[in-house]
């Protein structure tokens, strides 16, 4: 009789074992895609921030170049500029391009700038329009001495 009810005893704690088995392995499976998400996620999130980083450069080199026209003015700025090629250093995989469109006497010049860059395989590019007028009357002052002496 004993014997029987070891035999009983033991099926139950085969069973047991079996379940634990199962649910052992249907944790890691829930736990290894759960990881394999995170993963996704993280290497998605990655990927993102170096675009923003590239793009933020890219901002960074059309603004230098639209304040260098306000500053030099479109007139000037058509003599002493090239209007396309490679920024330079530390820049050099981004390219540049501009076009400054005259609209009239007294109308301002139409400025695009474009700058173009590769990442990941990929061509990318960030183009900003704006209107910048024309100097006018500005002469140049030699003498910059206040009229009267400053006392403090």
């Amino acid at each position: 009789m004993r014997r029987f009810a070891s035999h009983a005893v033991s099926r139950a704690t085969r069973a047991r074992r079996g379940i634990a088995l199962v649910e052992a392995l249907a944790g890691g499976t829930i736990l290894g895609i759960g990881l394999a998400v995170l993963v996704s996620i993280a290497s998605d999130a990655s990927a993102r921030m170096r675009i923003g980083e590239e793009r933020i450069v890219a901002s960074w080199l059309i603004d230098e170049m639209l304040n260098m026209i306000v500053v030099e003015g479109p007139v000037e700025y058509l003599k002493r500029y090239d209007l396309e090629g490679q920024c330079a250093a530390p820049f050099e995989r981004y390219s540049f391009k501009l076009e400054l469109q005259d609209q009239g006497d007294i109308e301002p010049y139409r400025v695009t700038a474009t700058i173009t860059w590769e990442s990941g395989g990929r061509p990318r590019s960030e183009t900003v329009q704006t209107y910048i007028a024309v100097r006018r009357g500005e002469t140049q002052i030699e003498n910059r001495k206040p009229g009267e002496p400053i006392t403090r």
